[in-house]
């Protein structure tokens, strides 16, 4: 009789784990389009936009090293980038991938590509985020990214 029961058990498990991978699929997908917003309000030049996906007290170290603590200062530092130096560049996600630390943090290291001045100059980076689950939504609460190629950075304010 005990040995009736197996196959009912090994089903449950395989059903078990099937939901658990469609549960990680959506809750990456849902990362993901997270990390395509990043990229959109940027293009955009869209500060408000942009501010929406952090938490209140985000971090956020921009690829010259300079430190951005909560989401007002890392608003305001970036849409004087978006009215300055990288008033019409656009910035392209060349790659994505997301580990997921607990069901409601995830880490997510992104390849992007920035062309800039009509697509004469280019800028790669690597920014890493860190997104963390409130509700149902995923929002960022730290970023670190890194510059992998291409000019320096002007300061923000430069004139285009």
């Amino acid at each position: 009789m005990r040995f009736a029961r197996l196959p009912l058990a090994f089903a449950a498990l395989l059903a078990f784990a099937a939901f658990m991978n469609a549960q990680e699929k959506s809750e990456e997908a849902a990362a993901r389009r997270v990390i395509a917003g990043f990229a959109e309000a940027i293009n955009r030049g869209d500060a408000k936009a942009f501010g929406a996906l952090f938490t209140e007290d985000a971090d956020f170290v921009v690829i010259t090293g300079k430190y951005l603590k909560g989401r007002n200062e890392i608003v305001t530092y970036h849409a004087g980038l978006f009215t300055g130096a990288f008033q019409g560049s656009h910035l392209d996600v060349t790659s994505v991938a997301i580990r997921f630390l607990r069901p409601d943090v995830a880490v997510a290291r992104v390849a992007t590509k920035r062309t800039e001045n009509g697509g004469k100059e280019m800028r790669t980076s690597f920014p890493m985020l860190v997104l963390t689950k409130h509700g149902e939504a995923w929002l960022i609460t730290a970023v670190q990214n890194t510059l992998t190629s291409g000019p320096p950075v002007p300061p923000v304010g430069t004139p285009k």
